[in-house]
């Protein structure tokens, strides 16, 4: 009797032994993850467009229509050029500093710069002269600024020189001078610049100038 009692606690070991080893060994059943929900991609705005409205700059939003002026007052806007980011506009004004104590009066054009939401307006250059011919202010020439592709440098030519300095009005150095320059436009790796002139008072023509030569080509 004891006996059979022994065998059966073996067989039932080995039984629960067995069971055990065909567990272990199976992997379990993977529950498959449902795909994750496709996060849909934000569709950028359209964005603005700065332009000259009865001598004053506003903005265009492109996507409401809705149009905000940028600028006021007795002062005549010219030729805006936005930043590569799209944040902020360089343009020409014959408006005065409220800090110099020449509040509502006229001066001569420089170069002014403000953000597109109309705030931070800030003078970068300070010609005493009038820089901004009076067929340039008629349109019979454009004489826009522009900016670097990386946003750090405005280019702009005064009295038919050219200049460049930093995004902030700093370090105004000239680029080239005595040929009569237009719409200066700086190449992506900032060696060369473009620019329409009039040198010989018959047509305007396209010209490249590699910066730090002495010649530029048409």
């Amino acid at each position: 009797m004891v006996k059979s009692l022994n065998s059966g606690r073996w067989m039932a070991a080995l039984l629960l032994l067995l069971g055990m080893a065909f567990t272990t060994g199976c992997n379990p059943k993977k529950i498959e993850t449902p795909p994750p929900v496709p996060t849909p991609t934000p569709v950028i705005p359209p964005g603005s467009v700065v332009f000259v409205q009865r001598g004053h700059l506003v903005r265009l939003d492109l996507d409401s229509s809705q149009v905000t002026p940028l600028t006021g007052g007795k002062s005549t806007e010219w030729f805006p050029a936005c930043s590569p980011k799209g944040d902020q506009v360089v343009y020409w004004s014959n408006a005065v500093d409220s800090g110099s104590g020449g509040k509502g009066a006229l001066g001569t054009y420089n170069l002014w710069k403000i953000n597109l939401d109309g705030s931070n307006r800030v003078q970068l250059t300070f010609d005493e002269t009038n820089s901004l011919e009076t067929g340039d202010q008629n349109l019979l020439a454009n004489d826009a600024p522009s900016w670097s592709p990386d946003g750090k440098k405005i280019i702009y030519a005064m009295g038919g020189d050219i200049w460049q300095m930093d995004w902030d009005g700093f370090n105004p150095e000239t680029v080239l001078i005595g040929r009569g320059a237009l719409c200066p436009v700086l190449s992506p790796d900032l060696k060369s610049v473009m620019f329409i002139a009039n040198p010989d008072n018959t047509v305007y023509n396209i010209w490249v100038y590699k910066i730090g030569r002495a010649s530029c080509r048409e």
